[in-house]
């Protein structure tokens, strides 16, 4: 993965990833596959949704600071320190569950806005609480191994997330 953040002024940047992934051999099942969508790649779109053998994934951020000033102490072990949020797009392409092939199903992307809240637990392990709405722009209809994803898919994709804040 090629990951870089473009600061543009205090507490703005510009944060961009360009990542793919491949499997290989014998695929009998549809957990061998690599996904496109899911938390960590395509969040307007759930795991199981771009299967494929092949996947490139590629993501632009606008972030922004709302605050980094507070010591809000939400309960007795955790204190939040600040609230960020996070305009994104996010195109991939997957290829056919068969092959390695890319075709006119392969493309997939979707845009939305993450609000995030930065915190500590006892003062030394800091995270992140991200809240957010992603909307699927295009949205192939796929099959793979039984597990069909397509047009009946929800408009709007509520998103958690949990983890360090970097």
């Amino acid at each position: 993965a090629l990951e870089s953040i473009v600061p543009l002024a205090d507490g703005h940047g510009l944060a961009l990833l360009l990542s793919g992934a491949v499997t290989f051999g014998n695929i009998a099942t549809a957990q061998q596959l690599v996904s496109t969508g899911g938390p960590a790649a395509l969040r307007g779109f759930a795991l199981g949704d771009l299967l494929g053998r092949l996947s490139v994934i590629g993501r632009a951020e606008y972030r922004h600071v709302f605050t980094r000033a507070l010591n809000a102490n939400v309960i007795s072990s955790y204190y939040l320190r600040g609230i960020t949020g996070a305009l994104f797009a996010e195109a991939g392409l997957t290829s056919a569950c068969q092959s390695y092939a890319v075709d006119h199903k392969s493309p997939a992307a979707d845009v939305g806005y993450t609000l995030n809240f930065i915190g500590e637990w006892f003062g030394l392990s800091p995270n992140q609480f991200g809240v957010g709405l992603a909307v699927p722009l295009v949205r192939p209809q796929r099959d793979c191994f039984g597990m069909a994803a397509g047009a009946g898919g929800s408009p709007v994709v509520f998103v958690l997330n949990f983890g360090p804040p970097w």
